[in-house]
């Protein structure tokens, strides 16, 4: 398995979570001229953005992974949501969006007897700042 398929397996994962937590998911994969996005989705006047992080089990507790996340990795993400946010700000206020939160998943998985990931446990690190959409 290759860590592009490790990454894709885990995007899924963060999106099955999020729908059952009652978020729609507008887009997967977003890339414009300064970054990707992971995941876009929304619910009830919430717009958020994630960034989804997986990692093996064995290799979180040489490797926390929540030092992936830096701030030049913040403020990466910021600049690629200012860009998706002007390209789509007119849908953005026809679905009447009032905040924006960008958040992180944070996923640890193990192989299963197949060799395929399988999920251990999920991590939703909310922002602790939310935007207001205007």
């Amino acid at each position: 398995m290759t860590l592009a398929y490790i990454g894709k397996w885990g995007e899924r994962e963060a999106c099955r979570y999020l729908k059952k937590q009652g978020y729609y998911i507008e887009k997967v994969n977003v890339r414009n001229k300064v970054s990707e996005l992971d995941i876009v989705g929304f619910k009830k006047g919430e717009l958020i953005f994630v960034e989804v992080k997986t990692r093996h089990i064995k290799n979180a507790m040489l490797y926390p992974i929540f030092e992936t996340i830096n701030d030049n990795k913040i403020s990466h993400i910021e600049r690629g949501i200012r860009i998706y946010i002007s390209e789509n700000y007119a849908i953005l206020k026809r679905r009447r969006i009032k905040t924006i939160r960008s958040d992180f998943i944070f996923i640890h998985y193990k192989n299963s007897f197949l060799g395929f990931p399988k999920k251990v446990e999920i991590i939703w690190k909310k922002s602790d700042m939310e935007n207001e959409f205007s």
